[in-house]
């Protein structure tokens, strides 16, 4: 996790030296023979940030387990989520405040920031003090495809976790389709013109996050109250009734209120949120209670490579409907597709779930 994230700041310190040895502050760039302030220098710069970003988030999944006791997991994911809902609503307009204010372009500036925030991250991680030594039962290294085989394993052969899995991919599968319309769905169905649109979206986004936090804050709650099983379903079903309202938005009540906000576009993103956040906080408390601390890595590494690997689908999914049926059309459609994510989790054994069951002593013959 600290490598990753040095290695995310170093990347992102790459776009404002670019920009400065491009010709920034009057910096002379004939020695060089080229600009490196280009479109290629942001391609490696994206591609590195992803790849280590992969890397970190399941690291820190399956980190978590090992910190805490299995009663602690809802409690701990739950603050890792106020924590990061806390920087998705202040982190944007931080962001907006210093590119209105700064007399060079955007991206160095904001690079910059984030590169800054990384390196604090990294500095912060390097304070965890925890043995995550494993004993090791079988001593020869399995390959590479054996180690993937394994991790899908993990999944596909406890059928809870095989649900949540196919419920995430298809929550993402739509929410691919429907995230990358809402601009134009703004701008051009709904007729609020460019800027108007942007400010809407921005505004309702910056609520949506506050949902989350609140959803932080609930969901550990929530859970013990109404039964970890029925929370997962109820929130995906919340989550993805936030598209309805979006897609049911019309002109007429799109316009926004003194010119700053939509109610219906505040309720899209409020529901998508909270109950997104909700929904994770205690499927993935479930995951690490029911997986042992050795095969952590592989489940979580095959869990995001099943459910992250629809969002690009689903984003061509949605440029497709959109120029069959319209963006309205398209919107509509994805939001009632959204739904079919509660439909796996409702009949599948984790409604009978009530509180996180005990973790397993050994895999089922998996090499460590």
């Amino acid at each position: 996790m600290v490598v990753a994230n040095i290695g995310r700041a170093a990347a992102l310190a790459a776009i404002p030296i670019a920009w400065v040895l491009g010709g920034g502050f009057g910096f002379r760039t004939s020695s060089l023979g080229f600009n490196p302030f280009n479109i290629y220098t942001l391609y490696a710069v994206a591609f590195t940030v992803g790849l280590l970003t992969v890397f970190f988030d399941i690291s820190y999944q399956s980190l978590l387990p090992s910190l805490v006791e299995r009663d602690q997991l809802v409690e701990g994911n739950s603050k890792l989520q106020i924590s990061q809902s806390t920087a998705q609503v202040a982190g944007p307009t931080l962001a907006t405040t210093a590119i209105q204010l700064a007399t060079i372009p955007a991206s160095p500036i904001v690079c910059l920031g984030d590169a800054i925030g990384f390196s604090a991250s990294a500095l912060f991680l390097q304070q965890i003090d925890k043995d995550e030594s494993i004993t090791k039962v079988v001593t020869e290294k399995p390959s590479f495809l054996r180690q993937i085989w394994d991790g899908l394993l993990v999944v596909f052969r406890d059928s809870r976790l095989t649900t949540i899995a196919a419920s995430t991919a298809t929550s993402n599968l739509f929410s691919g389709a429907i995230f990358p319309l809402i601009f134009l769905f703004a701008r051009d169905d709904l007729k609020l013109g460019e800027t108007t649109a942007v400010g809407v979206i921005g505004i309702a986004g910056s609520i949506g996050g506050i949902g989350g936090l609140l959803g932080a804050a609930t969901a550990g709650r929530l859970g013990r109250r109404v039964g970890i099983g029925r929370m997962i379903i109820l929130s995906m079903f919340i989550a993805e009734a936030g598209g309805l309202f979006l897609a049911y938005n019309t002109p007429t009540l799109a316009t926004p209120y003194l010119g700053l906000f939509s109610p219906f576009f505040i309720a899209f993103f409020f529901l998508a949120s909270w109950g997104s956040v909700v929904y994770n906080v205690n499927q993935v408390s479930l995951r690490q209670a029911i997986v042992p601390l050795k095969v952590q890595g592989r489940m979580n590494a095959s869990m995001r490579w099943l459910v992250w690997g629809t969002l690009p689908a689903g984003t061509f999914l949605g440029g497709v409907l959109a120029v069959v049926y319209g963006l309205r059309g398209a919107i509509t459609i994805a939001a009632f597709g959204g739904l079919l994510a509660g439909v796996w989790v409702l009949l599948g054994p984790v409604r009978r779930l009530k509180t996180i069951p005990s973790m397993p002593e050994e895999p089922q013959t998996l090499t460590p």
